[in-house]
């Protein structure tokens, strides 16, 4: 008897252990949702190389470029626009101006973001040299090359509000929720909708829903409107010149705002994002369909959001072009 009681405790104690390990094991998934980043632009090591030899009087040097590009955002991408630029006269790059039309998906929970590498070439044109130069000493010129990239994202964002139809009243009774601003960090995309402040006005006898909606540029880069084209983020990369009077960079003009399947009306059309946080906002209202009856007491409501814009960043590498003694 005694064989199988020690039998069965020895059992038991691998079973509990082994549904510890289990417990152990547990992988916390990454929040697509989470983070700063839309399109990432980064240069493949060694292209451009950190220096170009040229010999003297010789002919042009050519020299590979490659570009990464990354979604590291949460949302697909499904076209954009990449430019080349350099400094230098003594520097030319092929394909300086391109628009790529191919899908880059966003990351999800066990799945990194679509990537892409672009390549091309440089062309480094000989030093000259004037001829009552001194010959020994060796000339050397420095250039910057700027890789931009351009598109357009947007962030999306699901916040549970408090409403409440009269949160001034004497008698609050049990409450379910507090009418407040509820804050928040980032949702997987260079611009963040940082602050939700919800309220109720009244309007023709009815208790309507009111929110304002603060966005802040986290990115690296900058914002870009979507309007026509040039002014927005092709126009961009095609180094079209903009005026302030085009708003073109650091304006907004689209939002949506829902509860359940109806939305809301946003406004100003077009917002202009300045250095004062405090400003940065839409304001969204509902309409009557969604009007809150009085005495109702307060309750929680999802406010889905979603924001569309342009972006553009850009990267740069200096090398350096010198010449060879042969």
């Amino acid at each position: 008897m005694k064989k199988y009681f020690i039998i069965i405790m020895i059992a038991l104690v691998l079973l509990i252990s082994g549904c510890g390990k289990r417990e152990d094991s547990k992988i916390d998934l990454p929040n697509p949702y989470e983070g700063s980043e839309g399109l990432v632009v980064e240069f493949i090591e060694g292209a451009p190389p950190d220096e170009v030899l040229m010999s003297r009087g010789g002919v042009g040097n050519d020299f590979p470029i490659a570009v990464r590009i990354r979604n590291n955002g949460a949302v697909d991408v499904d076209n954009y626009w990449f430019a080349l630029a350099v400094e230098e006269p003594k520097l030319s790059v092929s394909g300086s101006h391109e628009d790529f039309g191919g899908n880059l998906v966003g990351k999800e929970t066990s799945i990194s973001g679509g990537m892409t590498v672009i390549e091309t070439t440089a062309t480094a044109q000989p030093i000259e040299r004037d001829p009552e130069e001194d010959a020994v000493e060796v000339k050397k010129l420095s250039a910057a090359i700027t890789a931009t990239i351009c598109y357009n994202y947007k962030t999306k964002h699901s916040a549970s509000v408090c409403l409440d139809a009269e949160p001034y009243r004497l008698n609050p009774g049990e409450d379910v929720c507090e009418m407040a601003p509820e804050d928040f960090v980032n949702q997987g995309a260079p611009v963040a909708i940082t602050r939700v402040e919800p309220s109720v006005v009244e309007s023709n006898g009815n208790i309507l829903p009111r929110f304002k909606i603060f966005v802040k540029n986290i990115g690296t880069g900058l914002i870009v409107n979507t309007g026509a084209a040039p002014y927005n983020a092709e126009g961009v990369c095609a180094g079209t010149t903009f005026t302030r009077e085009n708003k073109v960079f650091n304006y907004m003009s689209s939002i949506s705002a829902r509860i359940g399947n109806t939305y809301l009306d946003c406004g100003p059309p077009t917002l202009k994002l300045t250095d004062d946080d405090a400003n940065n906002f839409f304001l969204c209202e509902a309409g009557p369909s969604l009007a809150i009856l009085r005495g109702r007491g307060s309750f929680t409501t999802e406010l889905a959001l979603e924001l569309n814009y342009g972006y553009t960043e850009s990267i740069s590498k200096v090398i350096s072009i010198q010449e060879l003694i042969e």
